[in-house]
């Protein structure tokens, strides 16, 4: 496959539950979520020394934007480091609560939707070469984003007019448009924000918001790179390690059966929410992984990794040697996705960095020195 810049964006879905008492407000919960990492900031916006991005989105929902892959199983690794770094901020929520006299369970969800009816996204980016012809991309990629729910969707137990059914996605009736500059009203399947985050002259970033938040790993390598999956045109629910939907079908399907009860059990949309609970020991996904029921396909070790490092073979190094090097020395800096710059009164220096495939540029090096 040619080479390429990739990177996800998820946004999560959080809330408090406390027996008894009003929830605590998600723009509250979310300050507390961040308290530690950004102090006494209203909006938080880090990045962080694995070359990712932290932040608080629209609706107060953390979201964790990988750093730039250009191999998609380091994207499965760095997707699933954002996930071990919110649920570091979750615990750390957990026990600062009671200080401000709250008491109850914090929970994050890497899924679409919630009881209110509300869609938050997972954004897929692709770099391509400016000289590609939009139009093009949008006429070939549109009836695959939409069939390719088959094997990406993440699955949700929907209650609508016709009562209670199963869905393959999360996400898809929240989409009314083909192609759109919105991402919150008038949701489409491709974004045109052409924001490439690199040299404007040469790239723009394809920019897709059709797809699921997914828990499987397998799952979130189809979805980037993949265009067909031979099984499932058999027959579906034999990929029950592999795809998100699929998993948790079979997993409601099970526990419904041993209940003699059906979709309209309230506890089968509780199965549903619980299975993209971040924590480790209490994720319905994470248990499933824990006893080898479904598909992995990078270890713990290179996940633990991944929070830490930045891929090593794209501009993501760069960045997160800068943000290391400057905490350690207690240094003043601002990163953004194509800069890094040091803050000393006159003494200030930007370096620009426009290509996502360079790792290694003597420019950053020298300042990092």
């Amino acid at each position: 496959m040619r080479r390429r810049i990739f990177g996800l964006e998820s946004e999560y879905g959080l809330s408090c539950t406390r027996e008894g008492c009003p929830p605590v407000p998600v723009e509250v919960l979310a300050r507390y979520l961040f308290e530690e990492v950004v102090p006494c900031s209203l909006t938080p916006n880090i990045f962080l020394p694995n070359g990712a991005r932290l932040y608080v989105d629209t609706g107060f929902h953390p979201e964790y934007a990988t750093p730039e892959c250009d191999a998609v199983m380091d994207l499965v690794a760095c997707d699933r480091a954002g996930e071990r770094i919110v649920e570091d901020l979750v615990r750390r929520a957990q026990r600062r609560l009671p200080e401000h006299g709250i008491t109850g369970h914090v929970r994050a969800y890497k899924n679409n939707t919630d009881s209110a009816g509300n869609s938050y996204g997972c954004h897929e980016n692709y770099l391509v070469s400016r000289d590609t012809s939009f139009g093009y991309l949008v006429e070939a990629l549109i009836p695959f984003l939409v069939t390719r729910q088959i094997f990406t969707g993440a699955g949700r137990v929907h209650h609508g007019p016709d009562g209670y059914e199963y869905h393959l996605s999360q996400r898809a009736l929240h989409i009314s448009d083909e192609i759109s500059g919105s991402t919150v009203s008038g949701r489409p399947i491709i974004n045109t924000r052409d924001e490439p985050h690199a040299d404007a002259g040469r790239f723009r970033r394809l920019h897709v918001i059709v797809g699921d938040s997914n828990m499987s790993e397998v799952t979130t390598y189809l979805k980037v790179g993949t265009t067909a999956l031979a099984q499932l045109a058999a027959d579906p629910m034999g990929a029950r390690r592999e795809v998100d939907w699929v998993i948790k079908r079979a997993l409601i399907d099970r526990y419904l059966k041993r209940q003699r009860s059906s979709l309209e059990d309230p506890r089968a949309a509780l199965l549903d929410l619980q299975y993209h609970d971040v924590q480790s020991d209490r994720g319905l996904y994470h248990l499933l992984a824990h006893h080898g029921e479904v598909e992995q396909l990078v270890s713990d070790d290179v996940v633990e990794r991944a929070r830490h490092s930045p891929p090593q073979t794209t501009r993501a190094r760069l960045r997160g040697d800068f943000i290391r090097r400057a905490t350690l020395q207690g240094r003043e800096y601002q990163v953004d996705w194509a800069f890094v710059r040091t803050i000393s009164g006159e003494d200030s220096r930007t370096v620009l960095c426009q290509d996502p495939f360079v790792a290694h540029d003597e420019r950053v090096e020298q300042l990092v020195a």
